[in-house]
């Protein structure tokens, strides 16, 4: 038996720090004559207490089959080396995710829950077609950020060290920006403020202030004065930007603290209000509302598209349906307003159609639907306003990756 060692033409071990960094990796049948598939494997660990923030800026291998062709990402640090609040507190809370075939900007990133990530690449070298791969990562300031939705159209954002406490004498402040004709939609799935004070007017009338904990949204393209504080456990309505910039400031005192907030956010053109397409996501779990909820605008039609990482199984729950109302006990369901599901998985399609009128005894809320493709949801109302209820919610969360499931 024989052996020599090999010099290394991809792989290796990276220490993320604060400043953005990058991976690149391509390989041709030219570079690799005689050799038909190539593994890679890289290792990245934090150089501070702090979670790893990583996204692929774009993929292209020349097989789509995320069993044999991929790249993946997974947590490997030790989970009682971490100390931050943001890590995980057990080994199952360790996360794995994959990508794999031709894709560009738009994936959703991946958060670390330890202190040391593993990235590897599976490939077959086919000729005349080149496998390449770009990666971006630094450690998260989950305090203050600037999230360039231009580049991330549709994600998930989080207060600092979710799904814990985000801890005392927070200012933080995380801002989005789009192109100018483009707006921002907010869904907050998740909100644990410090409750508000209450108090009573000299009328008696209860009043309550979130003078303590805060979250306020603001929108760039109004003034100081009109933006909203939100404080409590009540989920905040969507919020729907008139501008291009929004901003969301955290405000925490030195008493009690919550879990904070998990809000999706998602991009689209600004050219008709009542026709929104919204960028695709990507992310493992988000919400879905419409913007104007409670209630919606006549004629109006939007459209999501959830596309989670192939191999990752999901669940979608409808949580609320309210709309195309019966008007009377004798009265025919109107035709027009509705919520479309449209799953697609290797390229087959299956539509559901639901509204409140038609809504069956076996279809009662919440509903589930399992996916594993990519799950199109589509609202539309009527020109009707007699049969307007309050709309519609509805989460999904995805399991980590699974073989069994492409």
């Amino acid at each position: 038996m024989e052996y020599r060692s090999a010099d290394r033409t991809c792989g290796g071990w990276m220490r993320a720090t604060r400043e953005k960094q990058t991976i690149t990796y391509a390989v041709t049948r030219d570079a690799k004559e005689g050799q038909s598939y190539e593994r890679c494997r890289w290792v990245i660990t934090a150089n501070e207490q702090a979670p790893i923030w990583i996204r692929i800026t774009s993929i292209k291998f020349p097989i789509s089959n995320c069993l044999d062709d991929y790249v993946e990402i997974r947590d490997v640090g030790i989970v009682q080396e971490c100390e931050h609040p943001g890590c995980a507190l057990r080994q199952d809370q360790r996360k794995t995710v994959r990508e794999c075939g031709v894709k560009g900007k738009g994936m959703a990133p991946f958060v670390s829950n330890t202190l040391a990530v593993q990235i590897s690449t599976a490939t077959q070298i086919v000729p005349d077609s080149a496998a390449t791969l770009n990666i971006e990562y630094y450690l998260i300031d989950s305090c203050n950020r600037t999230v360039d939705a231009r580049f991330l159209p549709s994600s998930r954002l989080t207060s600092p060290h979710f799904p814990r406490h985000y801890g005392h004498n927070h200012s933080c402040e995380t801002t989005l920006q789009v192109d100018d004709k483009k707006r921002i939609l907010l869904v907050f799935r998740f909100f644990d403020i410090e409750h508000p004070s209450t108090e009573y007017d000299e009328e008696g009338r209860l009043k309550m202030d979130c003078i303590h904990d805060y979250l306020e949204i603001n929108d760039a393209s109004k003034k100081k004065e009109e933006a909203r504080k939100h404080c409590g456990m009540t989920i905040p309505h969507p919020f729907m930007s008139k501008g291009s910039i929004i901003s969301l400031f955290l405000k925490s005192d030195e008493s009690v603290v919550g879990d904070g907030y998990d809000v999706s956010y998602y991009t689209a053109d600004a050219m008709d209000e009542k026709t929104l397409i919204f960028s695709t996501t990507s992310e493992l779990q988000g919400a879905i509302q419409q913007p104007d909820y409670p209630g919606y605008t006549t004629s109006a039609s939007y459209k999501w598209f959830i596309h989670p990482p192939a191999g990752h199984k999901c669940k979608f729950i409808l949580e609320e349906l309210d709309l195309n109302l019966r008007k009377g006990p004798d009265e025919k369901c109107g035709e027009n307003e509705k919520l479309t599901l449209t799953l697609t998985l290797n390229d087959e399609k299956a539509e559901s159609h639901l509204d409140s009128c038609n809504l069956s005894e076996e279809d009662k809320l919440p509903i589930e639907v399992v996916f594993s493709g990519e799950l199109v949801v589509e609202f539309k109302s009527d020109a009707e306003t007699e049969n307007d209820g309050r709309g519609f919610r509805g989460t999904w969360t995805c399991e980590d990756y699974e073989t069994d499931v492409i």
